[in-house]
């Protein structure tokens, strides 16, 4: 059976969506195209009149790394683009991390989230510690998550996972049957593929 080993090797199967929805993501010389094109063009979400074979430009970005565990030093959540450059580049410049450590996307919209979770298999069907209506990111969601199993589990992931949202959770399970699923769910499409619910990782590291 499969298994996820390290963030980038999660990274690399999301960018290529074997896990289903997911925010935009970047590599840092994507990211740094876009922001020097945007400085052109003046194109956060990008002036009507503008044409670029780029992505639009998140109103709001965060900076991650591929290394396992992370590194705070590198953490940043919801800022503003040219706050993530001007802190990626730092971040290079120091040698913390090296550009193809560098994970960008557009920040999730946490003040309409509505489940967040970490789910597994297990002897019981599903393992999940969850929170609802946290109104934060996923990391300070962990703080409020509490424990449940079985058919409880089901019935709040159905509650609220959109049916194609549950249905690849379905098949995240089965095909990584030991891997585990973070996930946040929303009151509004989100993602690349407009769905309710986004995976954030699977990792069976």
């Amino acid at each position: 059976m499969p298994k996820v080993r390290s963030k980038a090797e999660f990274f690399r199967l999301s960018q290529e969506m074997v896990f289903g929805n997911r925010l935009q993501q970047f590599g840092w010389k994507l990211f740094d195209e876009m922001f020097q094109d945007c400085r052109n063009a003046r194109c956060i979400g990008r002036e009507p009149w503008y044409d670029s074979e780029l992505p639009p430009m998140p109103e709001k970005v965060s900076v991650r790394n591929v290394l396992a565990g992370g590194d705070e030093r590198v953490q940043r959540y919801r800022l503003g683009p040219a706050f993530a450059h001007a802190h990626c580049v730092s971040l290079i410049k120091t040698h913390i991390v090296t550009p193809e450590q560098l994970i960008l996307d557009e920040s999730a919209p946490d003040h309409l989230v509505t489940l967040q979770a970490e789910v597994r298999n297990s002897e019981r069907f599903i393992d999940m510690r969850f929170a609802l209506h946290s109104g934060v990111g996923m990391r300070p969601a962990y703080a409020a998550m509490k424990p449940v199993s079985g058919i409880r589990a089901v019935t709040i992931l159905k509650e609220y996972l959109d049916a194609p949202s549950w249905d690849n959770l379905c098949e995240i399970l089965h095909v990584y049957s030991e891997s585990v699923v973070e996930l946040s769910s929303y009151s509004v499409p989100v993602g690349v593929l407009g769905l309710s619910t986004i995976i954030w990782e699977v990792r069976n590291y």
